[in-house]
């Protein structure tokens, strides 16, 4: 049995194309909540009108419709990244500490985020930690004028 492709959109007018068995299918899982757009992640995804076609092949794959521009990707990239450090725990200046337990399997792994001294970001990079600085206008701790 071949995919239909189907052209999809979302609440904020990105286009993508979804492959399913039927349009049923697609009807289900859109009414579920289980087709997110690939440029903003909204759940609020139906069928844009269009003509649908036959993937024989049974690859299934997503590509887009819209041309975007890089600071759109770069807008994108950044709200991702905000969302995923206000997530992270703020541990303060425990971060060294937190991090090395974690490392060491003495804590559970976790997202923390928190300050380090120039002399503990050796150390946690010296034991093979994986840090990453958040640049201020990403850390919500901080205001940026």
């Amino acid at each position: 049995m071949g995919l239909k492709v189907f052209n999809l959109v979302c609440e904020h007018q990105h286009t993508f194309e979804g492959w399913f068995p039927s349009v049923e299918a697609l009807e289900q899982q859109a009414k579920n909540g289980l087709i997110d757009c690939p440029f903003c992640g909204t759940t609020q995804v139906q069928k844009a009108l269009s003509a649908p076609y036959v993937n024989k092949s049974g690859a299934a794959t997503v590509s887009t419709q819209k041309t975007v521009s890089p600071e759109q990707i770069k807008t994108f990239i950044m709200q991702e990244l905000k969302k995923v450090i206000g997530q992270a725990e703020d541990v303060g200046g425990k971060f060294a500490e937190e991090a090395l337990k974690m490392h060491k399997g003495e804590a559970e792994q976790r997202s923390i985020r928190g300050q380090v001294t120039h002399d503990e970001r050796e150390q946690l990079l010296d034991e093979g930690v994986d840090i990453l600085p958040i640049p201020d206008e990403l850390n919500p701790d901080k205001k940026v004028h």
